[in-house]
């Protein structure tokens, strides 16, 4: 039976289920921005951070800072503390502005690359740091050659040939290819472009012509260098960058006077000593005569040590080219192979597993130019907009982030060369370092308020700092972004800001001793040889003898301790050792990081009584050696001790020279920052010394009428306290204290101390997030925080709370505030909900208000803006932001003539006056029992 299919409908009714529309949501008051120091990232530049791990992978570990004489401990920057304080208490997004002074980037030498200048001259190249600091001194790199082989089917000259591409790994504009002929010549040749060859031109096979650019010859070593004049300058690439006159060895081995095939390793001896000797990875350029050869120095051995005036001979092999001036004279053969080359990167942060990226090229116009490779600042300021021709490399390096970046700025090389470049990464080559600290380096050198606030807006009032701020972004003589806190002004979805490393009490230069080890420990000796006669003992076999430093009249010899010398390091931290031992020994040699030895490390074993260490960061570092022969050892070797860096360190000021100039400068900045922006809430705390009078008085010193204390305390600021006008920005803040112990920090940290100011963010976004903005952030326990310091008395919590001053207590329930309060005097404005509720409705107002523009004004304008408002009003009433049992007992919108006249009117001006009741918490329960007869009852009164 077959079933008739309609094809029209029936007459009918048809119901489509829709999405009802979803209800207002609220603007987001839970959005926190923090300004500190960090180890690594973008300086003076918002980044918005949604988990710890994402601020961890951007902005490193936390800085250390000086040294705490009085607690023998670190001083770490409280940024990333506060940070991992607001996301364990609720907080769900935030911005992070890392602040400092002059920084200066590291530069790490990538092992086999050369960069071509523009007078035509070769140098090594350097990869920055993608960031600023000394964050990046353990960094180190490493490049493998990547060769695509390609077959040449015609050849007219290096710039004019055709090849039979070969699937993906067809030549492209950007690429460099490698030539290699019989006479040993191989040219790099840039490609200019690329054109496809009809078949029949080809005998039937598919084929591209390549059009060569930039041309540069080399020639793999046939014979013996030119010892003739026996000197050659050697200049070493290895973070140093010495320039040394050198004597040429004449039993230098360059395949015992055969060609030597390219990829084949050479050997030259060199008259240096061994702390000028070149590091494993790193290039070697000898000038001799008018030739220059370049070699990277694949092994370097010590052969002979310095004796008396001789400065000794250092073996250096690896391979090796000649750099030509010229294209070779003559007519070549057709090249024996052709290769397109590109390379792989990677970076390793001391002992980590490397980061690596793959396939990069070695030009500009290549897609996957290794010079593309963002630095933060470029990452997270500009975006990959800018540069959609390497926008593929550049979102490689994103997650996770990629430590080094491309070289950047006026002067930037377009062409790099892999003249002498391993197929396998076989060494790794640190930065090229400077001599000043790490302090100075990382710009944190001078502790102050210039940190934090931008110069030009330090003396500015509240009334005038948006306008010149704009000033500065958009109209001065050289626009810029605004630095520091004041870099929150351009974050309209922050409503919170954190500063809490401005609760330090700074750092100074002081001279540090020479290191010096502590004596070893013995090591453990057989002792069953005192059980036997001197005859058995001088006849037992040399491998079963007992080993004693004494052995009386038995004549056996015993295995003694070496002596151990160390040679000052220089400013790349590479240093030689060297010791004395016996011959035919075998030795073993530590590197620890404490004098006490613990965690020591064996960093060579072998025959030899030298050795070169290189690149060590930053520290101080401790050796020792023992010899082993005949199956025994000897005791440790005197131990040494050296500095790697200039003998200074920095260690906090003490507690009673601290003077509170900078910190009352930034949260003043704050205040203001905060109420020019009218819903920014500012989270003061308070250094970690600070007891109950201090912390009063600071809450006084901010006030305008503490002013005239605050001047005879500490004297004239460039930042002028609060004045009488600007009253009102004191409920733009509230004061935390005391400090938190936290756990769950992770790592080699644990426990840490740190400003409460993270965790009251968190507290303060989470309720706003859960409850409402309106809600008072109190009467919650802390996540993460198992003590306090100091813990105050409580006999001080009662003037603390009259102060205004939020005190984190302990409490059975745990560690909570049980106050929320501004810094304001005005009773109204007390309440943090008060001050967070305005900054929402302000919020909502610029939102809802800006549908009003354009739109005619006469009297049905002025009601349709009263009811939008008043629609409004009522979802924040339902809501529970205000107080009142009615919409008529909690809000007020007035619109009508009394404030829009006619010549407001005139001059195209609409006001809307808002007036609202707050909700306020309960801060009191009043629980009446009532005895009636025998029985009791409780009764509630608000």
């Amino acid at each position: 039976m077959t079933v008739a299919r309609t094809t029209r409908r029936l007459p009918g009714f048809r119901f489509e289920a829709q999405t009802p529309p979803l209800d207002e949501v609220l603007p987001r008051m839970d959005v926190a921005v923090f300004v500190g120091f960090a180890a690594s990232g973008p300086l003076h530049l918002p980044v918005a951070v949604e988990d710890a791990a994402q601020f961890a992978a951007l902005f490193g570990a936390d800085a250390p800072l000086a040294w705490d004489a009085r607690r023998g401990e670190t001083v770490y920057a409280h940024l990333g503390p506060a940070v991992r304080a607001f996301f364990r208490n609720g907080g769900r997004r935030c911005w992070v502005v890392r602040v400092a002074g002059r920084t200066r980037p590291n530069f790490v030498y990538v092992p086999g690359l050369a960069r071509l200048k523009p007078n035509g001259r070769l140098a090594p190249a350097l990869a920055p740091a993608r960031s600023e600091g000394s964050w990046s001194d353990s960094l180190q790199a490493a490049a493998a050659l990547l060769s695509r082989p390609l077959v040449v089917s015609r050849y007219n000259s290096p710039i004019d040939f055709e090849v039979e591409p070969n699937g993906p790994d067809a030549p492209t504009a950007g690429d460099i290819l490698r030539l290699t002929f019989d006479e040993g010549y191989v040219p790099f040749v840039t490609v200019k472009s690329v054109t496809p060859v009809g078949a029949g031109e080809t005998q039937g096979r598919a084929a591209v012509r390549v059009e060569g650019g930039d041309v540069r010859w080399f020639r793999v070593p046939a014979e013996p260098p030119i010892v003739r004049t026996g000197r050659a300058q050697v200049v070493t690439f290895d973070g140093r960058g010495r320039t040394t006159n050198a004597n040429v060895a004449p039993d230098s081995a360059w395949g015992r006077g055969q060609p030597a095939p390219f990829g084949k390793p050479v050997a030259v001896n060199l008259s240096l000593s061994p702390s000028d000797a070149p590091a494993p990875g790193s290039f070697v350029r000898a000038t001799l005569g008018n030739r220059r050869l370049w070699l990277r120095a694949d092994d370097v051995r010590v052969l002979r040590r310095p004796v008396g005036g001789n400065t000794g001979t250092v073996q250096v092999s690896g391979e090796a080219v000649w750099l030509l001036k010229n294209r070779p004279t003559g007519s070549l053969k057709p090249p024996t192979a052709c290769e397109k080359l590109l390379f792989e990167l990677r970076v390793r942060s001391g002992d980590e597993d490397p980061l690596s990226l793959t396939d990069l090229g070695f030009t500009r116009p290549h897609p996957r130019f290794w010079g593309a490779l963002p630095a933060d600042d470029s990452l997270f300021r500009r975006g990959m907009s800018d540069d959609l021709n390497h926008d593929a490399v550049r979102r490689e390096t994103e997650a996770p982030r990629f430590p080094l970046a491309g070289p950047v700025g006026r002067g930037a090389p377009d062409t790099y060369l892999p003249i002498l470049m391993p197929t396998f990464p076989l060494n790794y080559l640190g930065p090229r370092r400077r001599r000043r600290t790490a302090l100075v380096r990382d710009g944190l050198a001078e502790f102050g308020s210039d940190l934090f606030l931008d110069r030009e807006l330090k003396e500015t009032g509240t009334d005038d700092l948006l306008s010149r701020a704009d000033f500065i972004r958009d109209q001065s003589a050289r626009p810029r972004a605004l630095r520091g806190i004041h870099a929150a002004l351009d974050l309209e979805e922050a409503t919170i800001i954190v500063v809490p490393d401005a609760t330090h009490t700074g750092w100074e230069e002081k001279p540090e001793s020479e290191p010096h080890p502590q004596p070893s420990e013995p090591l453990p000796h057989p002792e069953w040889w005192r059980f036997l006669d001197c005859d058995e003992r001088r006849d037992a076999p040399p491998a079963e003898a007992p080993l004693r430093e004494n052995f009386l009249d038995c004549g056996l010899r015993v295995v003694a301790a070496p002596t151990l010398t160390a040679s000052e390091p220089d400013a790349a931290g590479t240093l030689a050792l060297s010791w004395a031992g016996e011959p035919d020994a075998r030795f073993v040699l530590e590197e620890a990081t404490t004098p006490d030895w613990a965690g020591s490390a064996v960093i060579y074993e072998g025959t030899d009584t030298q050795t070169i260490v290189y690149g060590r960061a930053s520290g101080s570092y401790f050796y020792r050696v023992r010899a082993e022969a005949g199956g025994y050892s000897s005791n440790w070797s005197n131990g040494v001790g050296v500095r790697v860096q200039p003998s200074s360190g920095w260690q906090t000021k003490p507690e009673t020279s601290f003077r509170p100039d900078t910190l009352l400068e930034v949260h003043c900045s704050l205040l203001r920052v905060s109420a020019a922006r009218g819903d920014l809430f500012a989270v003061l705390s308070l250094p970690n010394h600070y007891r109950e009078e201090e912390a009063r008085g600071h809450a006084r010193q901010l006030s305008p009428t503490g002013s005239a204390s605050r001047f005879a305390a500490v004297g004239q600021g460039l930042v002028a306290p609060l004045g009488f006008g600007e009253t009102r920005a004191l409920s733009f803040g509230a004061v935390y204290h005391p400090w938190v112990v936290s756990s769950g920090e992770g790592g080699r940290i644990g426990l840490r101390r740190c400003p409460p100011d993270g965790a009251a963010a968190g507290l303060i976004a989470r309720r706003a997030f859960a409850r409402g903005a309106w809600v008072a952030p109190a009467n919650d326990p802390l996540r993460g925080v198992v003590a306090l310091d100091p813990p105050l008395r409580r006999t001080h919590l009662a003037s603390l709370q009259e102060s205004q001053v939020n005190v984190i207590r302990q409490e059975t329930r745990g560690f909570l505030v049980l106050s929320a309060d501004t810094l304001s005097d005005d009773v109204d404005y007390r309440p943090i909900g008060v001050r967070r509720l305005l900054g929402l409705l302000r919020r909502m107002a610029l939102k809802l208000g800006a549908t009003y523009v354009f739109e005619p004004h006469d009297e049905a304008f002025r009601r349709l803006v009263r009811r939008g408002f008043e629609g409004m009003l009522g979802e924040m009433f339902a809501r529970g932001a205000f107080a009142g049992a009615s919409p008529a007992e909690s809000f007020r919108v007035i619109t009508d003539s009394t404030l829009n006249t006619n010549q407001m009117t005139d001059l195209g001006r609409f006001v809307v006056e808002l007036k609202v009741a707050p909700s306020l918490p309960l801060t009191f329960l009043t629980i009446r029992l009532v005895q009636s007869g025998d029985r009791g009852m409780a009764a509630e009164e608000g």
